[in-house]
């Protein structure tokens, strides 16, 4: 059987109207990526083309990811976190790390993943570690070295779900 432009074209209203349907009510709207942008306000029509617009251009997927598009923080997000905190945060994590403990070191904990009850099991082994973690003075660099020694211990690399990004 042979399509025609205009059935291709119905067909493709119908399907997309059906993905719609399933999609757009049960979130209560399209969802992030560039639709959401463009089309931004919850009458149906402007749901169906925004949706529409992040299946075309695979938005939603790169807005997820890269936490953009009115998408929540995705992974980048997450790092982008984590070295915003280094950078405003490092002359006093270099302080609470050598000595063991502290609030912004337990908030460092936390932007690994870490939960409260590890806090004080992330400073302590920190702190053992610290002239390796602290090898340089590029927060960059520390940031990465936390990573790197946090890794190596196993209750913390296995109960820190951000570590590993």
């Amino acid at each position: 059987m042979k399509l025609s432009v205009k059935n291709y074209f119905n067909l493709i209203v119908i399907l997309g109207l059906s993905h719609f349907s399933i999609n757009a009510f049960a979130a209560g709207s399209a969802g992030c990526g560039l639709g959401s942008v463009v089309f931004s306000g919850n009458q149906w029509w402007k749901q169906l083309l925004a949706m529409t617009t992040n299946h075309m251009t695979l938005s939603q997927a790169f807005g997820i990811t890269s936490g953009t598009s009115n998408c929540a923080s995705g992974l980048f997000g997450e790092i982008e976190k984590q070295e915003n905190y280094m950078v405003a945060n490092f002359t006093s994590l270099q302080r609470e790390t050598s000595q063991g403990s502290g609030d912004s070191l337990n908030g460092l904990a936390s932007l690994f993943g870490c939960q409260p009850e590890l806090y004080s099991d992330f400073a302590a082994y920190a702190q053992t570690h610290y002239k390796t973690i602290f090898n340089s003075q590029e927060p960059k660099t520390v940031l990465s070295n936390f990573r790197a020694e946090i890794k190596n211990e196993n209750t913390l690399s296995s109960n820190c779900s951000l570590i590993n990004i």
